[in-house]
């Protein structure tokens, strides 16, 4: 998913929220909405006689201005809508730490990297540890310089799932790995600790990772309504300006054919 395709999903939901929570709001601003888009379709059809009092805006040019309005009718709708953009950013985060905690590929792919990187710090034996390729399952993690590779591993690769699964509150959003790695590393000393000999969960590597992550993402979240509101206004600005510089740049030229 790209970051403008997650930013228009997140759009998306919260129109719908909008409309779901409160219906009645809902139609006053979409009402309010195809007035300032009415208001924006005059203003497109005349800001031109400004400068050229004879230029007659032609169909197309209609068609440009009608654009404009539709426009200022979903950027009102939109504009509002983004006070539940907290809502959804807190629901999309808590999605994703159960997302990850299922996504095979990734456990497989995770594991690997772990398995890998531990076997090349050269202080665990591995000659009952076949490679996954071969159907490994396991680790070893008897020396704290292997838990702590482990730990790093998974905790880098959950922040990497985080911003590729939803780039556009990843650049917003910044996820700190530190706690996460610190975390697993104590959480698999402790399990080593009261189980000699036993065999460490993966899954616990995930389940951590994820959980202090998004409680990371969790406490910068109200900021995103501020920055999505700042770039929606942004976005509605540059769009805004194709028909009405197209208009005007076809105003511009009637007035050289008149001179």
């Amino acid at each position: 998913m790209g970051v403008l395709s997650d930013f228009y999903y997140i759009l998306f939901d919260c129109i719908v929220k909008f409309k779901q929570d409160k219906f009645a709001t809902f139609l006053i601003t979409l009402a309010v909405g195809i007035l300032l888009g009415g208001v924006c379709w005059l203003l497109c059809n005349y800001y031109s006689r400004l400068w050229n009092v004879r230029f007659r805006v032609t169909l197309t040019h209609q068609l440009l201005c009608a654009v404009a309005a539709i426009l200022t009718v979903i950027f009102t709708l939109t504009f509002v809508s983004l006070k539940y953009t907290k809502d959804i950013a807190y629901s999309i985060i808590a999605s994703w730490q159960q997302q990850i905690k299922y996504d095979s590929r990734w456990n497989g792919q995770t594991f690997r990297k772990s398995y890998e990187k531990v076997k090349a710090l050269g202080v665990e034996d591995f000659s009952r540890y076949p490679h996954p390729d071969k159907g490994g399952k396991l680790v070893p993690l008897n020396k704290s310089e292997s838990r702590k590779t482990n730990a790093t591993v998974y905790t880098t690769e959950a922040v990497l799932h985080f911003e590729q699964s939803h780039p556009y509150l990843a650049l917003i959003l910044r996820a700190q790995p530190g706690i996460s790695i610190q975390v697993i590393s104590a959480d698999t000393d402790h399990y080593f600790a009261t189980h000699p000999g036993g065999i460490y969960s993966m899954g616990n590597a995930v389940d951590l990772a994820a959980k202090y992550i998004k409680s990371g993402l969790d406490a910068q979240v109200p900021r995103v309504v501020t920055v999505s509101r700042t770039l929606i206004v942004i976005l509605f600005l540059l769009v805004q300006a194709i028909p009405l510089g197209l208009i005007g740049l076809a105003a511009y030229r009637d007035v050289k054919v008149i001179t």
